[in-house]
């Protein structure tokens, strides 16, 4: 059995029409029954039913989305709970999208090969002379090697993975098993819908001349063109043709398979044309060797979550009225809340700011920047929105497209941040620690700015500063009693109108919404709008008085002058 140690069980799981197979069960659709999924203007998703009647995803394909936006939480939703399933057969499982995946089961086809193998050590293959080792050779009465063997124990395990996923949602799978990743994707669609394909080591070959070379991963888009463009001039006839100043003759070109790239083109073929490393990644992988790629459990975090929605200038659905606009910007906002939600829940994190891009007909796009806040409820965004783009309205139509975009994401988790609402308790045990805490805050920043000018305060400058800071920051009051109200007009001596925050949500929002991103710390911040904003205006005035009253203080020792008093004591 040391064939099998080096032996690994692959298997790549791929949902047969996802989106149709999501709107059947959603609707109750029955079995047999036509479906497409219509997403703007092309075909999202088109069932095996439908394309028997000739229907496919053709992306020229127009339909009425006047009054239409696709709306991709659902399948999301399906997405995960399909990998519920997985993960609780099968204990590392690799999301590749919403709707495939892949999952190592080496370690379970080789426990269930041992339970289940039926030819094992206590078991016997009758031959026509018994007693003769090799012809009573149990491999040889199976002619499967252990690679094999163990392959096939890895389709049981992957017919078990299908059943328990139609059994408790509905959905059919089609799977491919291999020995690596780049076999078993390549594998999973030649037996849809609803069926699996083995892939062993000794068919490889066959595979690799059946399948497009373009259909390999990682051999598409450019390369694909450029090792295109290599075989044809590897050609004899085409070679052959250009030297004599003729055009070869025309005849229908079949697509390029690795086995035909690698017959034509060997491995010194390949480095002379594209270096050395990206050859020998092109003709191993078409052989069909991934190198071994592990299967890992990764999520795939994008950068930016997007909402958009265009508009077909040409059959005249292009907004012109501010009240078609409400009614796809409120569509947008409650699609944006649905995602950064799932997205806070799913990956421990929330975007820190939203762009609003609209498009007028034949110019370029208008950005807009606003917060979000991790409470903000679809009503609150809508309005924020409304507010930003509402000063636009009278040079923004006819609208062509409009966008909603999320980024900045900030990871949850990893935020240490202290509210600020803690230093306002009324516990007397904790006031005087938190009142030093933040007045020593605000007191560095301070000395660092005054640092930074080439000045130094003096003790009794900040003396006095810590304690109006300290008084600032006192416990709040009982509200029953007036006695122990605490008068902070000798803290905010300056007007106050320069001191609001940067960068509000927007005016719609609560000043109080807890959890917001604060642009000046560059982090999430629990505290209300409102406290926080309060301690960045006590740090803005502190630092401009402390650099007023070092000045003035400078400039008081620079013009005093001696009078007879100082003659005497300097005697």
């Amino acid at each position: 059995m040391g064939e099998t140690s080096s032996t690994r069980v692959i298997i790549h799981l791929d949902l047969d029409c996802f989106y149709a197979q999501v709107e059947q069960r959603r609707l109750n659709i029955p079995d047999g029954q036509p479906i497409a999924v219509q997403q703007w203007g092309s075909l999202l998703a088109v069932n095996y039913d439908a394309h028997t009647l000739g229907e496919n995803r053709t992306p020229g394909q127009l339909y009425d989305r006047t009054h239409q936006k696709a709306i991709l939480r659902r399948y999301r939703v399906a997405s995960r709970e399909i990998f519920a399933i997985l993960g609780s057969i099968v204990p590392v499982v690799e999301k590749a999208s919403i709707d495939e995946a892949f999952m190592d089961v080496t370690d379970m086809a080789k426990a269930k090969l041992a339970q289940m193998d039926p030819v094992n050590h206590d078991t016997t293959v009758f031959r026509k002379k018994q007693g003769d080792t090799n012809e009573d050779d149990t491999a040889r009465a199976f002619p499967l090697t252990d690679c094999e063997r163990l392959l096939c124990m890895g389709a049981v395990i992957s017919r078990e993975i299908r059943q328990a996923v139609h059994r408790k949602l509905g959905y059919t799978c089609s799977t491919g098993i291999a020995g690596n990743k780049l076999l078993a994707k390549l594998a999973s669609p030649l037996n849809k819908p609803n069926g699996q394909v083995v892939v062993v080591p000794r068919f490889v070959v066959d595979l690799m001349k059946s399948l497009p070379m373009r259909k390999i991963r990682g051999l598409g888009g450019k390369l694909g063109k450029q090792l295109e463009s290599i075989y044809e001039s590897l050609d004899p006839a085409t070679t052959s043709a250009l030297d004599h100043d003729q055009k070869p003759a025309e005849q229908e070109r079949e697509e390029l398979t690795a086995y035909a790239l690698l017959q034509r083109c060997g491995l010194a073929e390949l480095r002379q044309h594209m270096g050395q490393d990206t050859a020998a990644y092109v003709h191993q992988i078409c052989q069909g060797d991934d190198g071994s790629e592990p299967v890992e459990e990764k999520k795939v975090q994008v950068k930016m979550l997007s909402c958009v929605k265009q508009f077909d200038q040409r059959s005249g659905s292009a907004l012109v009225r501010p009240e078609q606009l409400e009614y796809w910007m409120h569509l947008l906002c409650e699609e944006m809340v649905m995602r950064c939600e799932d997205e806070r829940i799913e990956n421990k994190r929330f975007p820190s700011q939203l762009t609003i891009q609209c498009t007028k007909v034949e110019e370029k796009p208008r950005t807009r920047k606003l917060g979000i806040a991790q409470d903000t409820t679809v009503d609150e965004l809508f309005a924020a929105a409304m507010n930003v783009v509402r000063l636009h309205l009278d040079s923004m139509f006819p609208l062509a497209a409009l966008s909603m975009h999320a980024k900045n994401f900030v990871d949850l988790d990893s935020q240490a941040v202290t509210s600020i609402s803690s230093f306002f308790t009324r516990h007397s045990d904790d006031t005087s620690s938190a009142v030093n805490t933040v007045a020593q805050r605000v007191e560095d920043e301070v000395k660092a700015f005054a640092a930074k000018r080439g000045r130094k305060s003096d003790s009794s400058l900040q003396q006095s500063r810590r304690q109006k800071i300290s008084g600032f920051f006192a416990p709040l009051p009982d509200r029953s009693s007036t006695e122990n109200r605490v008068d902070h007009s000798t803290f905010l001596s300056e007007p106050t109108s320069t001191c609001a925050p940067a960068q509000p949500l927007a005016s719609s929002l609560s000043s109080s919404s807890p959890n917001h991103f604060c642009e000046s710390c560059k982090r999430f911040v629990s505290e209300p709008r409102n406290e926080h904003a309060d301690f960045h205006c006590a740090l803005k005035l502190s630092k401009t008085q402390s650099s007023d009253v070092v000045a003035s203080a400078g400039r008081d020792r620079r013009s005093q002058k001696k009078g007879p008093l100082d003659a005497f004591l300097e005697r």
